[in-house]
């Protein structure tokens, strides 16, 4: 916990303030207030799940071009689905090489946030030797 000593407007404050993980906590004159920062965590989460091979919809929307199929192999920055939402275009893209494990969606299917889009299996990152 942090002990801030403020002037403002000529007179000080003492604040105490916390932080941990998502959420930042203020203590001043005998009360608390917490901020969550879900935004982050949110994306945090997906960026997660991207990582392990589960593409997931970020927010609402519709399946405007689906370019892999199940047991493809995809390269690294390959496109795999592109969805719309409120008139922008959102592109999915394979984060290394892999091969497509399976397709949840269908082109033109309108998606929930959070619903699973496809699953990819990721092959092991090769470490390069100095030898």
């Amino acid at each position: 916990m942090k002990f801030l000593d403020k002037e403002w407007k000529r007179k000080n404050y003492k604040l105490y303030v916390q932080r941990d993980k998502n959420t930042l906590w203020i203590h001043f004159q005998g009360q608390t207030w917490a901020w969550k920062n879900r935004q982050s965590s949110e994306k945090k989460r997906k960026k997660d799940l991207q990582s392990k091979g589960l593409i997931v919809s970020a927010l609402p929307g519709r399946v405007q071009k689906i370019f892999v199929k199940k047991a493809d192999k995809v390269k690294r920055g390959q496109n795999l689905l592109i969805l719309s939402a409120m008139k922008i275009e959102y592109s999915f893209k394979a984060e290394r090489e892999g091969l497509v494990k399976e397709v949840f969606c269908e082109l033109d299917q309108t998606v929930e946030s959070g619903q699973k889009l496809m699953e990819i299996t990721y092959f092991p990152v090769e470490k390069e030797s100095n030898g």
